[in-house]
């Protein structure tokens, strides 16, 4: 009977023992400290990014994350290749670029990168004052162009629409100022035009459709799209803006989350950290066109996927877990995060199992029955 108790006594304190290990080594462990790379503050991704960041911040167990403006996105791309930062924002087509080692990452391929999540969409924006004579992007030869910042991705497309258009910035006079510069000039005429890649509605964008009369320039050529597949011809309804009563046709992308392996995130880390962000997405939706507008989430969702539908060239992340796609030998589909934690669990579990089995054979060979059994065959009450 004593052999019963102190056993049984035995294995709870083991139990009690590991778990207390497990708590302690769940509060010891540090949270790593990791940073967002986003765009201009005048832009809608820079609140987007720190919004996400403070999601994060809020909800995680096991990182800190911080947002920081940047230079633009191709920096982005460079600045995670360089391991200077870990995350980045940057359109689907300049991360194209950058993973073929092509355009304006000719001969710097950067192959580690690793697509996280898509997020707003990114639009090519041609804007003109109300009054100007300029009725499509051919007439802008010998005019001020507002093309953003240099090496930007709102530059690179700029680039590329304008040489569509038998045009380069020989034949046009551009000016590389960054968005809210761009739209200052164009107000108070210092500019005849501006292109840029924002989303729609962005806040810099909403400000000068609001004080100042503009016309919109379509990118309408069938041919442009063919030439450049990373983006797709999208429309911008009549009304958007303010005094803009017809439908635009302009280039369309994605801007994408990346990460790089360089960062040496775990699929498990990223999973943690998609899951803190989606799951809380009401807490940073707002800080962008989607919360402006007050529009249903799933209906922009499924607008979204449609527009975005054309394949991207960079690698999501989670491809690279075959257990993800319900691939692989059966353990590894097993929801268990290996780790020194599970083990001291699984340690536990077998140590009790063992000693309970080591109780009932003591008990056994004794004739004594074990506590809280009932009376035997024949023994009397």
């Amino acid at each position: 009977m004593k052999m019963s108790r102190m056993t049984r006594r035995s294995v709870c304190v083991l139990i009690l023992a590991s778990m207390t290990l497990l708590g302690a080594a769940a509060q010891a462990a540090p949270k790593r400290r990791f940073v967002i790379a986003t765009a201009g503050t005048a832009g809608a991704l820079y609140p987007m990014g720190v919004a996400m960041a403070e999601t994060i911040n809020k909800h995680s167990d096991r990182s800190v994350a911080s947002a920081e403006s940047s230079a633009a996105l191709v920096a982005n791309i460079r600045n995670m290749d360089d391991g200077k930062v870990e995350w980045g924002i940057s359109q689907s087509e300049i991360a194209s670029f950058a993973y073929t080692g092509t355009e304006i990452f000719t001969g710097k391929k950067v192959d580690g990168l690793q697509a996280l999540f898509a997020t707003v969409g990114s639009w090519v924006q041609i804007f003109v004052p109300a009054d100007s004579p300029v009725k499509s992007v051919a007439d802008l030869k010998g005019r001020r162009v507002g093309v953003g910042s240099p090496g930007s991705g709102g530059e690179v497309d700029a680039r590329m629409v304008l040489a569509h258009y038998g045009l380069d910035y020989k034949s046009v006079k551009p000016s590389y100022i960054t968005d809210s510069e761009i739209v200052s000039s164009l107000r108070d005429g210092s500019l005849d035009a501006m292109i840029c890649t924002h989303p729609l509605k962005s806040a810099a964008l909403l400000d000068l459709t609001t004080s100042f009369k503009v016309r919109m320039l379509s990118v309408a050529d069938d041919k442009f799209y063919k030439e450049h597949p990373y983006f797709l011809k999208a429309k911008i309804g009549a009304g958007a803006y303010a005094n803009v009563n017809y439908d635009v046709f302009t280039p369309y992308s994605r801007v994408i989350m990346f990460t790089h392996k360089n960062a040496k995130f775990s699929e498990d880390d990223v999973f943690h950290l998609l899951d803190v962000i989606f799951a809380n997405r009401d807490e940073w939706r707002t800080s962008h066109a989607l919360g402006i507008a007050d529009a249903n989430p799933m209906q922009t969702g499924w607008s979204a996927w449609k527009l975005g539908m054309a394949g991207f060239i960079v690698p999501f992340m989670f491809v690279y877990n075959r257990a993800l796609l319900l691939e692989g030998q059966w353990y590894e589909l097993l929801p268990i995060v290996p780790g020194w934690a599970t083990d001291l669990g699984g340690l536990a579990l077998m140590l009790a199992v063992y000693l309970t089995s080591v109780m009932r054979k003591g008990a056994a060979k004794k004739g004594t029955p074990e506590v809280g059994a009932g009376p035997g065959p024949g023994t009397r009450t």
